[in-house]
């Protein structure tokens, strides 16, 4: 059988990596897109009277945010290359933060911006950045503009998972390998890609058959993964199919 690829990520992301991979693999290369987190914007009273700085983790509050607001005044921190992407496409002129939260953390810490300081967020997070800033004294505070809600597979991809002899699943937050190993069962073998250790460490490294974690957080390092798997399973299908 066809080794597939299953993409679980919210569907707007998930279209932008399906074009991606598509455009790196092949036009042919079999894709299901069945996203295990909806994002849903929410509608908030925002407090930016006074707040000199926005911080942001990711592209889903920039939209969130832009959406309620006009204001396009303020300095503004991202986490990294695909949120300062939409950040620029929102009228802001981002400042990126290494690719992780935790890097961002220190970069706020090291360039001490003008307070306060407002981070906008979904309602989970992998990495509490106020945590990481309350022993420097920032006036750092925090707005909810989204929310991650779960979803069950799609019947495409619970069959997928039941029947296909190999399949390649990126994974790009620790929420959504933490749901999908919770909830899912597959009959074949299954080629994880990371897009971090902190997402790695949500695969159980023993129940797959190959575990990669990306070089750097980002799309290109992703699709590098990917590609990588694609043609370990693939390669690992045809001797089975041999034998």
């Amino acid at each position: 059988m066809t080794v597939k690829i299953l993409i679980t990520r919210p569907s707007h992301s998930a279209n932008e990596f399906a074009e991606l991979l598509h455009a790196r693999i092949g036009p042919d290369v079999p894709l299901i897109l069945s996203p295990l987190i909806e994002i849903c914007h929410l509608s908030p009273k925002i407090p930016t009277e006074g707040v000199q700085t926005l911080v942001f983790t990711s592209a889903h509050a920039v939209r969130a945010f832009a959406a309620l607001k006009r204001e396009r005044h303020f300095t503004c921190y991202v986490v990294g290359l695909a949120t300062g992407d939409a950040a620029r496409e929102a009228g802001f002129e981002p400042i990126e933060g290494g690719g992780t939260a935790q890097s961002l953390a220190e970069k706020l810490l090291k360039d001490g911006p003008a307070e306060p300081i407002l981070y906008l967020r979904g309602n989970h997070i992998a990495f509490d950045l106020a945590d990481a800033l309350a022993q420097s004294g920032t006036d750092f505070r925090q707005t909810v503009v989204y929310d991650q809600r779960e979803r069950h597979l799609t019947e495409e991809a619970q069959t997928t998972l039941a029947t296909a002899s190999g399949v390649v699943l990126p994974l790009f937050s620790p929420r959504s390998a933490k749901l999908f190993f919770d909830n899912q069962t597959w009959r074949g073998r299954l080629f994880v890609g990371a897009m971090s250790e902190n997402v790695a460490r949500n695969v159980p490294e023993e129940s797959v058959a190959m575990l990669s974690t990306a070089q750097s957080p980002s799309a290109s390092a992703m699709l590098d993964v990917v590609e990588q798997l694609w043609t370990s399973a693939n390669r690992l299908e045809g001797k089975s199919s041999a034998k």
